[in-house]
Order: C-alpha cells, then sequence, then structure tokens
C-alpha cells in the first residue's frame, strides 16, 4: 500500500524523522525557498504539509506568499497545511488573521518548534492534545458481547461480585513513566518594522535605528530602494562602523556571503549597492530571514502601507510636517493597534514654521486615526529631540518599548 505523502519545511529536522512513522513518506526541506522551488517545477500530490515559524516567520506578506505556493498549478494538495509557532507568538492573532481572511487550508499549532514538538506533530501525539472533538461516534454491541455481559449481570445479582479480567488488572500498579523535561527555545532573532512610504524620512529612521541596535548586537539592514540608493549613500558617507556587501556580490555567491555573516565579527551589516542593479528587496530578506536567524541578533526591515505586519510591533514614519503626516494617515490600510504602534515624525533640519513638535504630532495622529493613547515622536536628525522641544531622549526609549512588549 502506498503512503501518504507528506512535505516538512524545518531547519532543525533531518531525514531521522522519516523513522519514527511509517505511515507517512517524508520529504524534508531545510528552508522554505527549497520547498517553493520544488513546488513550483515538480508536479506532485501530497497528503500534508507542515510549516515551522522559525523557516517562514508570521507576517501577512510571508502567508500570502505560502498561500501562492498552495494555490501553485502543479501541486495538489489532500489534506491540509499545518502550520507550527513558536510560544512566543499569540495564537490568537494568527488564528485571527486566518478567519478574517477566510483562510481554512491552514491549521496552527503552538510549542517550543524544538524538534520533539515537531515529531509529535508529524506521528499525531501532539494533534491529538490540541485538537477539539468534532464528532460523536455510536456503534453496536456484538450478539456475543451482549450476551456476556448479560450474564455477568446475571451473576452479580448473586451473594457474590463477578470479578472479570479488568477488576483483575486493576490491582497492578500503573508503570510509572519519567518525566521528560523540554526546555523552551529562545526567540533566535528580533525584526524590527519600519512602516512608510519610500522616503528619505523612513530610510533615516530604519538607519538610525540600526546602529542604536548594534549596540547590543548584531544587527542587518537592506536598501530597499532600488532607484536612488539612499541608504547605500548615506552609510558610505557617514562615520558609523559597519560592514558593507554589495547587492551584486550576495546575488552572485549568497551562499557564501551567508556563511561570511555568520563568521563576522562586525555588528553592523548593510547590503546595499554603489551601482545601478535590480532586484527584489523582500525576496533578498526573505533569504536572509530564513538561514541567519539565531546568527543575527536584530532585523530592520523596511515596509510600504501594504506589507503592514499584522500582529506584530512596529513604527509608522513620515515627515514631521502636517500634510506628511495628514498623507501618511490616510494611507494607513490596516487598523492601528496604539499598544503595538509608534508613530515617527522625521525632521532633516532646523525647525521652520511647518514643522510640528511631538506633542503637535500627538495631538494630530490621536484625532485623526481616532486613537486616545497613540504615541508619536519627533526626533531631529541634527540631535535627538523627543517628547517637545527641550526633553532630548535616546532611541532606545522608543525601541525598547516594541522590545518589552515582544518579551
Amino acid at each position: 500500500m502506498d503512503k501518504e505523502r507528506l512535505f516538512l519545511v524545518a531547519s532543525n529536522i533531518d531525514d531521522s524523522i522519516k523513522s519514527v512513522t511509517p505511515v507517512y513518506d517524508i520529504t524534508v526541506f531545510s528552508t522554505f525557498l527549497r520547498f517553493e522551488e520544488y513546488i513550483n517545477e515538480t508536479p506532485i500530490k501530497l497528503g500534508s504539509i507542515i510549516i515551522s515559524e522559525r523557516d517562514l516567520p508570521f507576517t501577512s506578506s510571508n502567508v500570502a506568499r505560502l498561500l501562492e505556493v498552495l494555490s501553485a498549478p502543479f501541486l495538489t494538495l489532500t489534506g491540509k497545511c499545518i502550520y507550527l509557532i513558536s510560544e512566543s507568538t499569540p495564537k490568537d492573532v494568527v488564528t485571527s488573521f486566518l478567519e478574517d481572511n477566510d483562510i481554512d487550508i491552514i491549521m496552527v499549532y503552538q510549542g517550543d518548534l524544538s524538534s520533539k514538538f515537531i515529531t509529535d506533530i508529524v506521528t499525531g501525539a501532539a494533534r491529538i492534545a490540541d485538537e477539539s472533538e468534532t464528532k460523536i461516534i455510536t456503534y453496536r454491541m456484538r450478539a456475543s458481547d451482549y450476551i456476556m455481559n448479560q450474564n455477568i449481570q446475571k451473576y452479580e445479582t448473586d451473594e457474590g461480585r463477578y470479578i472479570t479480567d479488568e477488576d483483575e488488572l486493576s490491582v497492578i500498579p500503573p508503570i510509572s513513566e519519567p518525566i521528560i523535561d523540554v526546555p523552551s527555545i529562545d526567540i533566535l532573532s528580533s525584526v524590527y518594522y519600519t512602516v512608510g512610504k519610500r522616503s528619505i524620512e523612513r530610510t533615516l529612521w530604519a538607519f538610525l535605528s540600526a546602529q542604536y541596535l548594534a549596540l547590543n548586537g548584531k544587527t542587518i539592514l537592506v536598501e530597499s530602494d532600488n532607484e536612488y540608493y539612499r541608504l547605500s549613500d548615506m552609510v558610505l558617507r557617514s562615520g558609523v562602523k559597519h560592514k558593507f556587501i554589495s547587492i551584486s556580490e550576495f546575488t552572485a555567491n549568497p551562499s557564501a556571503v551567508i556563511i561570511d555573516i555568520r563568521q563576522c565579527g562586525d555588528k553592523l551589516i548593510v547590503i546595499g549597492s554603489k551601482t545601478r542593479v535590480h532586484y527584489d528587496y523582500d525576496f533578498i530578506y526573505d533569504i536572509l530571514l530564513s538561514n541567519l536567524s539565531g546568527w543575527v541578533d536584530y532585523f530592520v526591515r523596511e515596509c510600504d502601507f501594504e506589507q503592514t505586519p499584522y500582529g506584530s510591533y512596529y513604527n509608522i514614519v513620515c515627515a514631521d510636517t502636517v500634510p506628511d503626516i495628514l498623507e501618511c494617515c490616510n494611507s494607513l490600510l490596516y487598523e492601528v493597534d496604539e499598544n503595538k504602534v509608534i508613530m515617527i515624525g522625521v525632521r532633516m533640519g532646523h525647525k521652520t514654521p511647518i514643522n510640528v513638535t511631538s506633542s503637535e504630532m500627538t495631538d494630530i495622529v490621536r484625532t485623526i486615526l481616532e486613537k486616545d493613547r497613540l504615541p508619536a515622536e519627533v526626533i531631529e536628525t541634527n540631535g535627538l529631540t523627543l517628547r517637545g522641544d527641550e526633553v532630548v531622549y535616546d532611541v532606545f526609549s522608543i525601541l525598547a518599548r516594541g522590545n518589552e512588549r515582544q518579551s
């Protein structure tokens, strides 16, 4: 009898998992990119697909990318796609997103994403505990069993009680099994999202955030503007200590660049370009995130409004002028969670009559978006002035807010 095909996308699982269950014909992919390339090129009929969040982080763009793969013309999926999320990702946020978008082909299970947890998902042990009862089965008793049961009841009406084999075995104490202590897994890497229209203000805030994050750990920043290369110009003109890797070098040999990033001791790593070259920013970032999670502490990612991360903490960035703030608020495509979002106004030069302060920007965004507790801050590139004109704050006062909520 042919086994049911099962594809598993998990970087911490090897082919030894094939021996844990005889039910499935398992194929393991170490990265989501390899799984995606295989599905788009090879006709296949599958029973189930299991994907770990470690290899495909939960964002709205990644879910859209997964749905696109599941609807590939060469793929026939008879079962479900099982998405495994870590304990740090709120399960209700993920399930609400799937329900709001009528996505019923994806099932969600939460755990520590360890090899044991994933193995239990494959064998079904972890799924039985998490799934609720869906139907009640009614069955008829065989005639011989019914007669035996009736005889037992007849014997029990006499002076003594009829002792069955189950009664005899019930006095035997159960075998005690050792408690297996499964260590919890730490968050491998943190992603800081900067949302806004493509502008020098958005790129400047991303660069500034990356500099401060690099004080505590290895940080990666990628050039998002393949037309004017604003980030590359900022970095190369600045005196900030960094490691610069060209886009051309990465696309020519991504494996060598990834190994170099893992081994290098530089805290701030910028991937940009000194010459004109065309590339897909999101594609490059997904490759870096999939292969460097755990090797790099922080990723700073720029997003357009339609790529706003669902259920994550992020900053919305614009210029600190009234027209730009109004345009930014009217460009938002999703409801703003005031507990997870901070509005940032970036001032490029000295204050003029068209610029606003932090308190003025706070009043504007709260009125337009009808959010009474939404925080807004204005920063100056010449010196960081937050919460008014007289008080100077460290950028960590903004970054730490989202970091504390993530932990």
